[in-house]
C-alpha cells in the first residue's frame, strides 16, 4: 500500500513541475512577442533584421538545453 501512495505523490509532483515549466514557456513566449513587437516599431528595417539573426542564433545555441 505504501508503494501506491508514493507513486501517486510522485505523479502529482511531476505534473506540478510540468505545469510550472509550461507556464514559464508561455510567459517567455509572451515576453518575446512583446519585445519583437516593440523592436519592430523602434528599429530601422536593416537593424531589425540584424537583431532577428542574433536572436535566432541565441535560440539555436540554447535550444538543445
Amino acid at each position: 500500500m505504501g508503494h501506491k501512495k508514493w507513486a501517486a505523490r510522485l505523479r502529482r509532483v511531476e505534473l506540478t513541475g510540468a505545469l510550472a515549466f509550461g507556464a514559464g514557456l508561455l510567459a517567455a513566449a509572451a515576453l518575446n512577442f512583446a519585445f519583437v513587437g516593440a523592436m519592430g516599431r523602434l528599429l530601422d528595417p536593416p537593424v531589425f533584421g540584424t537583431l532577428g539573426v542574433l536572436v535566432a542564433a541565441l535560440l539555436a545555441v540554447t535550444a538543445p538545453v
